[in-house]
């Protein structure tokens, strides 16, 4: 009878394994090496670790991109796995943490879900990390740069969801194939066009998390990315450049073929209107009106993209021996309370939407990589002035609690985290119609004694190389004349923010991605700037095709 009992368990053991689900497997493995890393790994001198976080990251990805109607790069990867493992030693004072995400060990893993495997990779990282830890430590504890004043690290309440309801992207290979060459063959009706490309993007990312303070999570997420630029040369040789960028959390949301096309040929009648554009000639101060993607550079610029409205600590850096902190742009730290933009202006991070005006909203999480939730929108900015900063577990100052806005990337191979809004909703109390608003700028132009007046509807972003589209405006008629070489020479920070002289009412919503992190930013579509400088920019005019395009027509 035992003989036949024991039997029986040898042949269900493999069944019950086999039964396991990716999820569950993963968990155990995760909670397993944390357990063994806080009960067992010691360095002499030094404590075991008094928290550990693992993340598993499992994506797929598909990239298609498309040149004159021929598909010049087509790959879709099969799955992959990235871990990453945060050992802590000391103390949630006191710890091995000397800079953001310095802590954090990542590596790639076997993507089969065989739980020895899994635990195999996890131990040989965690031991790498505590090592790497435990020398940081002793070093950062010698040189006495830990402030005694803030935590090292904060702790968070545990945070319990092992499954979600998720609906996995099916890439569509073939079918982006064929409309990647179909949309990029285009442009072989505009031989003026000198570059041109079709790119698309795609991925299904599984993020699963664990730490020993109880939190174990996983939180999918997908992102399709459809990217056209193209650029042309005036007569003098000079290069103008556009680009469109359609964001959504799957292929269902992105826009269908013919919104697709006729976004095309709007381009394309934009660059040859930039191309046939007379140069600035003069030197200018005064007004300028900001339209659509304009008026997003200046806030995602100075609020966001330079630190800004996010938080984070200095870096103590250990190298060479010689310890010595460097700073990080924390100088809206100490504007906490006081006026930073206009006081018609209030902003809040809205990342807890999951859906912003009928829409997915894509990069959305309700937990993020650090196991923090998020449940209410945040008062960033109210009426102008400073009410809170967007900040991670790692606070930049006392008093600072985590707002739940680290986040995992989308887009590519790499493991890495970045703390960002998915959802920022900037509005106005005493917004003008459009109208009105080009009114006001041809009569603020006109008190001052000036013949005309700008509108700036496109500039360049932080690592963008699209041109600028500025027009010249008549004073007495209103006409607008395109012009190009122009440089706007303000120093375009904070403190233009504070001159904001009148803003629209009607709001506009563009979606961008930020080194594969996408931003949702809501916020009026036309604001207008007194003392803005304008002059030309020097460029090199030799720079001229010696023949002609090939696919010129005679």
């Amino acid at each position: 009878m035992k003989k036949t009992l024991l039997y029986i368990i040898l042949l269900l053991y493999p069944i019950s394994l086999f039964c396991q689900s990716s999820d569950e497997i993963i968990f155990r493995a995760m909670e397993l090496e944390a357990k063994r890393a806080t009960d067992s790994l010691q360095m002499a001198g030094l404590s075991k670790p008094f928290f550990v976080s693992y993340s598993v990251t499992d994506k797929e990805l598909i990239e298609i991109k498309a040149v004159l109607g021929a598909i010049v790069y087509s790959n879709q990867s099969p799955r992959f796995r990235n871990i990453s493992v945060k050992p802590l030693i000391g103390d949630y004072k006191t710890t091995n943490i000397i800079s953001f995400n310095a802590d954090m060990v990542s590596s790639r893993a076997s993507a089969e879900n065989d739980e020895g495997q899994l635990r195999r990779d996890l131990w040989l990282a965690t031991d790498a990390a505590y090592k790497e830890a435990a020398a940081t430590y002793r070093q950062k504890t010698a040189s006495g740069k830990s402030n005694k004043n803030i935590n090292d690290f904060l702790p968070a309440k545990p945070f319990v969801r092992t499954t979600v309801q998720y609906d996995t992207l099916r890439f569509d290979k073939e079918g982006w194939e064929k409309r990647a060459k179909e949309l990029s063959a285009i442009f072989l009706n505009y031989p003026e066009i000198v570059n041109s490309s079709v790119t698309y993007k795609s991925s299904n990312t599984y993020y699963y998390h664990y730490n020993t303070e109880g939190t174990k999570f996983v939180s999918p997420a997908g992102l399709s990315l459809l990217t056209i630029t193209a650029s042309i040369k005036d007569k003098d040789g000079q290069t103008h450049k556009d680009k469109i960028e359609f964001v959504a959390v799957s292929d269902k949301y992105l826009p269908d073929l013919a919104r697709c096309v006729s976004a095309i040929e709007s381009m394309i009648l934009s660059l040859k209107e930039m191309a046939s554009a007379t140069d600035i000639t003069e030197y200018y101060s005064g007004p300028v009106m900001f339209e659509d993607q304009a008026v997003l550079k200046l806030f995602m610029e100075n609020l966001v993209m330079k630190n800004g409205i996010i938080a984070k600590r200095d870096n103590i850096n250990l190298n060479s021996g010689a310890s010595r902190i460097t700073k990080v742009d924390k100088s809206l730290v100490s504007r906490m309370g006081k006026k930073l933009v206009d006081q018609k202006i209030t902003i809040k991070d809205a990342s807890n939407y999951s859906h912003f005006q009928g829409m997915p909203v894509p990069g959305f999480i309700d937990i993020d990589a650090e196991g923090v939730a998020r449940k209410d929108e945040i008062a960033l900015i109210e009426k102008g002035l400073l009410k809170r900063m967007i900040s991670g577990r790692m606070p930049a100052d006392s008093g600072m609690t985590s707002t739940g806005s680290l986040r995992f990337n989308l887009l590519d191979k790499r493991a890495s985290v970045n703390m960002l809004p998915t959802l920022l909703h900037i509005t106005t109390e005493k917004g003008k119609s459009s109208a009105q608003l080009k009114k006001e700028l041809l009569k603020s132009a006109a008190s001052e004694g000036l013949e005309y007046a700008y509108i700036i509807r496109r500039y360049p972003e932080l690592r963008d190389d699209i041109s600028p589209k500025i027009y010249r405006v008549d004073v007495k008629t209103g006409r607008e004349t395109p012009v190009k070489s122009a440089t706007i020479l303000t120093i375009m920070n904070t403190t233009v923010l504070k001159r904001i002289k009148t803003i629209s009412a009607k709001e506009q919503i563009q979606v961008r991605v930020y080194e594969n992190y996408p931003i949702t930013v809501s916020l009026p579509s036309v604001i207008i700037i007194d003392d803005i400088e304008l002059n030309q920019l020097n460029y090199n005019k030799e720079n001229k095709q010696l023949i002609s395009n090939p696919l010129q027509r005679n």
